[in-house]
């Protein structure tokens, strides 16, 4: 997909070739601990038993990837372009020869960073709190984990009593629970009457 930005482009500086040379090499290096990563969760999936750690270790390597990609943002960002009469930046993205479209799509590039964003999993998740309670009620290690980690992340004074190593024994449905309990009070529309009957149900499961 080509993507084209309304602007004024400035030469481009020694700094500049530099920089996208770093970033060239910091990819070249992650490259194959990504493939590594890559093929783990592909196997878990094949043999249906896909675990939260190879998620993890996936993860950690796109984010390190994308965090070098936007360390050379952050420093290209004064020269990269000039926007034309204050107006948003605006990307034009043209289908690949095998898109359906014929003509592009207009985007702000608000909107397309928007949209990054929630790809790469960065926005807040909702949490699901019928799975939530489903976990907790299950016997195991991850339910406990799941329901004190939603206790902690109610209450101000409650604490998370266990080590963030045990992260590696969740599976990944697990994992997305523990990562929407830390959410619960940056999702749009939060509501504390609904997080208190959470909070009651899973404390009578522990006391059950």
């Amino acid at each position: 997909m080509n993507t084209q930005f309304i602007g004024e482009i400035r030469p481009e500086s020694t700094q500049a070739q530099a920089r996208r040379q770093d970033l060239a090499e910091t990819i070249k290096r992650k490259r194959e601990s990504l493939d590594m990563c890559i093929e783990s969760v592909l196997y878990e999936i094949n043999i249906d038993h896909l675990r939260g750690s190879s998620l993890v270790c996936l993860q950690i390597v796109c984010q390190e990837i994308a965090d070098a990609c936007q360390t050379a943002r952050d420093q290209a960002k004064a020269a990269a372009v000039k926007p034309v009469q204050d107006k948003p930046a605006t990307i034009y993205l043209v289908p690949s020869a095998g898109g359906v479209e014929s003509r592009p799509k207009t985007w702000t590039l608000a909107g397309y960073m928007k949209r990054q964003a929630e790809e790469l999993g960065l926005q807040p998740m909702p949490l699901e709190a019928d799975l939530l309670i489903k976990r907790v009620s299950q016997p195991g290690e991850s339910g406990r984990f799941l329901a004190d980690a939603l206790l902690s992340a109610y209450r101000k004074n409650v604490p998370f009593r266990h080590s963030l190593f045990e992260l590696i024994n969740l599976d990944a449905e697990a994992f997305r629970l523990f990562h929407q309990v830390l959410h619960i009070r940056h999702v749009p529309g939060w509501d504390d009457n609904a997080l208190y009957a959470i909070e009651q149900q899973i404390k009578a499961i522990l006391e059950g």
